[in-house]
């Protein structure tokens, strides 16, 4: 099989690779382990198995590869869970929000808001799993997957508004941002969690406004680009500030 037709079989989902690498990256930074990277291993299996399935319902022959990949997936793991039980609820979770956001989107051409939304949740709890399965407690699994849900809740409009200026799509984009400011700010007040996810978010924040006042739409592919260095500092900063106690 060619590098051209192995390449086909990769989801073209930008959005969710950058999901998946933001809770991974960061539960990997803050707690390493083998489980975790079975857990990493077994979801990029399953992005690629779920992607070749699609394919299959179009007509074209490749269950084989869509079955042989998520038989892959499940054994990376369920070897991940035999060797950190604890993680098993949240990649439950991933599991069921992934299911819903399959029945959901069932026939349709391309993913709406709520599948982004539901496939972005899934991916959190991901990252929460990859943490617990290093050793992590629940306080900082949870940071870890709340960083990502406060993320997606401000990018996947922000990403909109990017491609369809001049609608409600900003409005959302900067309640979104600003939710999670307040959020990650209630949080380091109340329990303890790190400052610099708050100023992380903040600066996301003052970001998107910047942003908004553009009026020229952007390609998928310059949208995709633009959002890998806030990924990056979300990501650097929710590691640093829980492993510095920031």
């Amino acid at each position: 099989m060619t590098t051209l037709a192995l390449r086909r079989f990769l989801p073209p989902e930008h959005g969710a690779w950058g999901f998946l690498a933001a809770g991974v990256v960061t539960g990997l930074m803050v707690a390493p382990s083998g489980a975790g990277l079975l857990i990493a291993l077994g979801v990029i299996l399953g992005l690629v198995a779920r992607h070749a399935g699609q394919m299959a319902l179009t007509g074209l022959a490749v269950w084989p590869v869509a079955l042989a990949v998520g038989a892959a997936s499940l054994a990376a793991w369920t070897l991940a869970v035999l060797q950190a039980p604890a993680c098993l609820p949240w990649l439950g979770g991933a599991v069921v929000i992934t299911l819903l956001q399959l029945a959901g989107e069932a026939g349709a051409r391309r993913h709406g808001t709520a599948g982004v939304l539901e496939g972005g949740l899934a991916l959190a709890l991901v990252g929460g799993a990859v943490a617990v399965a290093g050793g992590a407690d629940l306080r900082t699994a949870a940071v870890v997957a709340g960083v990502v849900t406060g993320y997606l809740l401000g990018c996947i409009p922000l990403v909109r508004a990017r491609r369809q200026p001049l609608t409600a799509w900003r409005k959302d984009a900067l309640i979104g941002h600003a939710a999670a400011v307040i959020v990650a700010m209630v949080g380091a007040v109340w329990w303890n969690t790190p400052w610099l996810v708050a100023v992380a978010f903040a600066l996301l924040l003052v970001r998107g406004v910047v942003i908004l006042r553009q009026t020229a739409p952007m390609t998928p592919k310059a949208i995709g680009l633009a959002e890998i260095p806030p990924l990056i500092l979300l990501v650097v900063a929710t590691a640093v500030g829980l492993r510095g106690g920031w």
